[in-house]
Parts: C-alpha cells; sequence; structure tokens
C-alpha cells in the first residue's frame, strides 16, 4: 500500500485484511505486497496442515512458519512438505 493511498483511503479499508492463497516451494511462499502485519497462516496443502505458529526468528519445528518481514517470505517446516497456504495480513507502507 502506498503512503500517498493510505491518507486518501478510509482507515477501516486500511485495516481490512488481505486474504491470499499462495504456493509454497521448497518449504518458501513470497508474499507479493509489503506485509505490516502477519495476522494468520495455515498450510492447506502438505503432510501436515493446519493453522501453524508465527515464528519472527529462529528455527522452525512442525507446525511453525518463520516470517521474514524484509525479504517478505514465509518458510515452513521443512518436514510438513507444505505446498500451499492461506494467509491473511494487513498491508504495510512501502
Amino acid at each position: 500500500m502506498d503512503k500517498a493511498v493510505i491518507g486518501q483511503q478510509n482507515l477501516i479499508d486500511a485495516l481490512t485484511p488481505v486474504k491470499e492463497t499462495l504456493t509454497v516451494t521448497s518449504h518458501v511462499a513470497t508474499m507479493t505486497n509489503p506485509i505490516g502485519a502477519l495476522l494468520f497462516v495455515e498450510a492447506t496443502v502438505g503432510s501436515v496442515t493446519g493453522p501453524c505458529g508465527i515464528r519472527l526468528s529462529g528455527t522452525v519445528a512442525t507446525k511453525q512458519v518463520k516470517f521474514d518481514r524484509t525479504a517478505k517470505t514465509l518458510t515452513f517446516y521443512a518436514s510438513d512438505a507444505v505446498t500451499q497456504c492461506y494467509v491473511e495480513y494487513l498491508e504495510g507502507l512501502v
């Protein structure tokens, strides 16, 4: 979301979560938009599915995902074999 746009936008619209289904390749999904706040991640296809605990650092374990805001990536535990995920987030400013 562009800084100029948010000034013209209704605050409620700016705080409405973006909902996306992402493809996960080699246990990493790349977000398309800058992320202000990651609200929810669910592994939808893989050997382990369901909601994932969100980590900001360290090593992930089963049913966890590491969120890298700068790289806009979600890294899943490799053995969970996640190939698709559903995410909800608030868009960040660029």
